[in-house]
């Protein structure tokens, strides 16, 4: 039984400001993990539970990996604009308290949400959970495309240049000089096509399954005005990376990517599918040699297979995104049957 913990005096100043509690309650509850951005606890009101988030200036990675703190306004807009259009797939904006950067939003209990990225770990893989989720990334950049809204909330490309383009791109550019134009290439690539609202972090991390089987987004402070081929691509990442660290469910990876295509690309044109393979060839160096790498990957011999197939997409003229992903499980396959002899 996990033993309560006294909140931080930033998040019980904010939950006293926003009407939560009176002065001199004192209240408590658990710091979630997972995150390297944002401290996040479950803070337990007399009434309900609650998630309460607060970014960090530094994140916690082994680079220096700094960004502005103002994201917290980001994820609020998100949280507000995403929770009144589409209701039940993210969490309830429940208060923005400014002076400390304090977002509050409704609390998912694990008993009835799972991460989603435990359960493709553990194999509990459903290809009409991908789908649900390519469906939900479809109707939020549909919904979006050229808004108002979007322009007016989250214009900020330097903030997400700090949070994504820089560390993932740019850092991976460094250490791999013979792709250097081609990361660079993707970062022009995305200030020339901010059209929609996109979250900036789509993947199964921050993602809750619940009893429907309908993931619900989590975790929006990388929420931007940009290229919806990066929601894409990002997603598309995990599903290609958890090959080659879990290949007994590789096929139910590769069934998940297919369904997750296949429901996003109903709506969605030819474009936006070839910029995608261009942003997942980034996404798969970046993820071994930028400055958020994937934990999970610690051989060299894995991180090596990664690191050469996104270098030989990068190198090709143009890939389409099916036959990437199709040719990513397919090379995936040959090395994990060739290291099990």
């Amino acid at each position: 039984m996990t033993v309560p913990q006294h909140v931080p005096a930033a998040f019980a100043d904010a939950l006293l400001s926003l009407g939560f509690i009176a002065r001199g309650d004192v209240v408590s509850g658990e710091a979630l993990a997972g995150g390297v951005s944002s401290d996040v606890w479950r803070i337990d009101l007399p009434d309900r539970p609650v998630c309460a988030k607060r970014a960090l200036a530094q994140l916690r990675v082994a680079a220096d990996w700094s960004a502005p703190v103002r994201r917290h306004h980001h994820e609020a807009a998100f949280l507000r604009l995403a929770g009144a259009q589409f209701p039940g797939r993210v969490p309830a904006l429940l208060g923005h308290e400014v002076r400390h950067g304090v977002v509050v939003m409704e609390y998912f209990p694990a008993q009835t949400h799972k991460i989603w990225k435990a359960m493709l770990r553990d194999g509990d893989v459903d290809p009409a959970t991908a789908a649900s989720a390519g469906q939900f990334l479809a109707a939020v950049h549909r919904t979006y495309e050229d808004s108002p809204d979007a322009r007016l909330n989250f214009d900020d490309l330097d903030l997400f240049s700090a949070l994504r383009l820089q560390p993932y791109f740019i850092a991976a550019a460094e250490r791999n000089a013979g792709a250097w134009r081609e990361l660079h290439a993707l970062v022009e690539l995305f200030a020339a096509h901010r059209t929609t609202l996109i979250h900036g972090d789509f993947s199964p991390k921050n993602m809750l399954v619940g009893p429907d089987g309908a993931p619900v987004l989590v975790d929006a402070e990388t929420a931007t005005l940009g290229d919806p081929a990066f929601d894409v691509a990002f997603f598309l990442t995990h599903l290609l990376l958890k090959a080659v660290w879990k290949p007994q469910f590789a096929e139910l990876y590769k069934a998940s990517a297919d369904a997750f295509m296949a429901a996003y690309f109903l709506t969605h044109t030819s474009p936006v599918e070839s910029r995608a393979a261009r942003y997942l060839a980034g996404f798969l160096l970046a993820r071994v040699d930028g400055k958020s790498p994937v934990e999970y990957l610690t051989d060299d011999r894995d991180r090596a297979l990664v690191r050469q197939f996104a270098l030989n997409a990068l190198a090709a003229p143009e890939n389409a995104l099916t036959a990437m992903t199709a040719s990513w499980y397919h090379e995936s396959r040959n090395f994990n049957a060739q290291a099990s002899l």
